[in-house]
């Protein structure tokens, strides 16, 4: 079929956008040409601040609120919420015993100067990022040789890093390494192994060594107790 009129959008790479942080017209349309995600402008708020249009990705609009830039693929966990902003504000997570893995919330979407709006991804593909594992991605804890299918965890050794390594104290399976290039993909699929004491039917308190776990048929729950009852067990 002839094309009787050509119509284009502006376009440029995530990072351009980001740089050049434009104020969108009313109905004006913005492409990344390295993500394929897209935004609409309203003719008020400035690139950053947009949210982007629906995606098969799972995207939270966040506050960095680190005191430093955030860099593309960096793990963070949400740390607070900004009421004047109405959202969450994140810094960047280490995996080795002092903050939750319960609080984990995904990785950065793109770039991310300090006090600005910007992106985590929870699920889907986060591409265009150097997943090679090499220290000078920002994202690897160390020199470490990713390749296609490697499962990733958050680093228990440098906040906001990933490896292949698994860690022995909050385990977060990240993702899957899609594509270990300097141009590659990784695959989000968080998932956060549970403790004991957090799975249900567990009541533990005050743990001490040699406890053992008793079922407690008022509470319908394994409890945690040094008392051994005499008779049948």
């Amino acid at each position: 079929m002839p094309r009787d009129t050509l119509i284009q959008i502006r376009r440029g790479l995530s990072s351009e956008w980001i740089d050049q942080n434009p104020v969108l017209a009313d109905g004006e349309f913005g492409f990344e040409t390295d993500t394929n995600k897209l935004k609409i402008g309203n003719g008020n708020n400035s690139w950053k601040t947009l949210d982007y249009v629906g995606s098969s990705e799972n995207i939270i609009k966040v506050l960095n609120n680190t005191g430093y830039a955030l860099y593309k693929g960096q793990a963070v966990y949400i740390s607070g919420f900004s009421s004047e902003e109405n959202i969450p504000s994140i810094q960047l997570y280490i995996a080795n015993d002092t903050i939750s893995e319960q609080k984990f919330s995904g990785l950065v979407s793109a770039y991310s100067p300090d006090t600005e709006y910007c992106f985590i991804n929870t699920f889907g593909i986060l591409s265009g990022i150097d997943t090679t594992g090499s220290t000078i991605t920002n994202i690897s804890c160390g020199d470490e040789t990713w390749q296609n299918g490697d499962v990733l965890y958050v680093s228990p050794y440098e906040h906001g890093k990933l490896t292949v390594v698994k860690p022995e104290k909050n385990i977060i399976l990240v993702g899957i390494v899609l594509s270990a290039n300097i141009n590659g993909s990784i695959l989000i699929r968080s998932f956060i192994n549970p403790r004991f004491d957090q799975l249900n039917g567990i009541n533990i308190n005050n743990p001490l060594n040699s406890n053992f776990l008793k079922y407690n048929n008022s509470s319908s729950s394994w409890t945690n107790s040094d008392q051994i009852d005499c008779g049948l067990i």
